[in-house]
């Protein structure tokens, strides 16, 4: 009888240290390494697999059809990332982190550029059309940036295929 920790079962399952421990909860536990719970790994198994309200015996169609459903949505998971539909969270992230990145350092240079200019003003008028002209220059700036970044990412999504009438088209890779 071999007797494992939380952590273990939820590495085991693949299911979170919490659903183990809610599962586990009403079986027989007890003190392991490191003061850590341990439950029986065979009766612990079971509760964490196995249907709350279940005979201990598995219903091979139920299985397989869950089994189905899981790949036909992974299926369909993979082929709206093919195409582009979905973007993975690490590249969303990225970008953004490049776009903020551009923004903080047109923003940042402004100080710089303006100090002399802003210095020489001699009325609130002159700052505020110094000001104006600096910030739309700098949108003007950013935006050609970001149209630029949005093309280069576009590009990289896109790929030509012939098509049996000899015509090219665009398709996302």
């Amino acid at each position: 009888m071999s007797w494992e920790s939380i952590s273990k079962l939820a590495q085991l399952t693949g299911v979170s240290t919490r659903t183990v421990r809610a599962k586990c909860a009403h079986l027989p536990s007890k003190l392991g390494p490191k003061n850590s719970i341990t439950y029986e790994s065979k009766v612990a198994l079971k509760a964490i697999i196995l249907p709350a309200k279940h005979d201990g015996t598995l219903d091979l169609s139920h299985e397989r059809a869950k089994l189905a459903a899981a790949q036909t949505r992974r299926s369909e998971l993979e082929t709206a990332r093919l195409k582009r539909e979905v973007i993975p969270v690490r590249e969303i992230e990225a970008d953004l982190l490049f776009l903020a990145g551009t923004v903080v350092s047109h923003l940042s240079a402004m100080p710089g550029r303006l100090a002399e200019e802003l210095a020489d003003a001699t009325h609130a008028g002159q700052v505020r059309e110094i000001l104006i002209r600096e910030i739309r220059l700098t949108r003007q700036s950013l935006s050609e940036v970001i149209a630029k970044y949005a093309c280069e990412l576009a590009a990289e999504g896109e790929q030509t295929d012939d098509t049996p009438d000899g015509d090219s088209k665009v398709t996302k890779k």
